[in-house]
């Protein structure tokens, strides 16, 4: 209903109707508590292995977005030009969230070849 509502609001600014169908109306929002994963709970998903390639790669893109807290949207249109090194010589991930256009400037950690 909010974005159908969004586009009732398009049509009156743009004088495409007359009356707001939604002036009487108050949506009513049901607010819960989220759960989070266990660190052990993590762990087991980290160490899951999956025959598919496809289920490999979202398990890790999941994985991901855990420890830094990016949106699916954001994580997938990362690239090597968000990886970066400050001005302190440590490695950071910057970029933009694709929903607010707020910036992201989180440090990384690259693990060493074994």
């Amino acid at each position: 209903m909010e974005r159908f509502r969004k586009m009732i609001d398009v049509g009156l600014k743009n004088e495409w109707m007359e009356k707001n169908p939604f002036r009487a109306y108050k949506m009513k929002f049901t607010k819960f508590e989220r759960g989070y994963l266990t660190a052990k709970e993590l762990e087991g998903i980290e160490v899951k292995d999956f025959k598919s390639e496809r289920l490999q790669f979202v398990r890790d893109l999941f994985i991901f977005g855990c420890y830094t807290g990016l949106a699916y949207a954001d994580a997938i249109n990362l690239s090597a030009t968000n990886l970066l090194t400050g001005i302190d010589g440590d490695h950071w991930l910057i970029t933009h969230r694709q929903k607010t256009g707020t910036s992201v400037k989180s440090h990384y950690y690259q693990r060493q070849k074994t």
